[in-house]
């Protein structure tokens, strides 16, 4: 098993379109859709800080994911995807690079 390693720039949805405020801890492990037909799971490793709140834009990240061979293809600079938890989105990204 082989990890993958990207550098993403994160927005977090407002709690006007998720429902609440939240806050994020870095490692945060939300589901991925980066490709149309999976959910990837994948850490958030926030740079220079711990935390992150509702409505936050900008963030910049490194995601962790547990299989390389699953995503190589799919992932490259300039890649918007969502994530979130079960059904429910709470954000997207983009990948700076991989």
């Amino acid at each position: 098993m082989e990890k993958f390693k990207i550098l993403v720039e994160l927005t977090f949805y407002p709690k006007e379109i998720i429902g609440r405020d939240r806050k994020y801890s870095n490692n945060y492990r939300p589901a991925f859709k980066i490709r149309e037909d999976m959910f990837n799971s994948g850490q958030i490793n926030f740079i220079d800080r711990m935390e992150v709140s509702s409505g936050e834009s900008h963030v910049r990240a490194f995601v962790v994911f547990p299989y390389k061979q699953l995503l190589i293809n799919s992932i490259h600079k300039g890649k918007i995807f969502t994530f979130g938890e079960g059904t429910k989105v709470l954000g997207e990204g983009i990948v700076i690079k991989k």
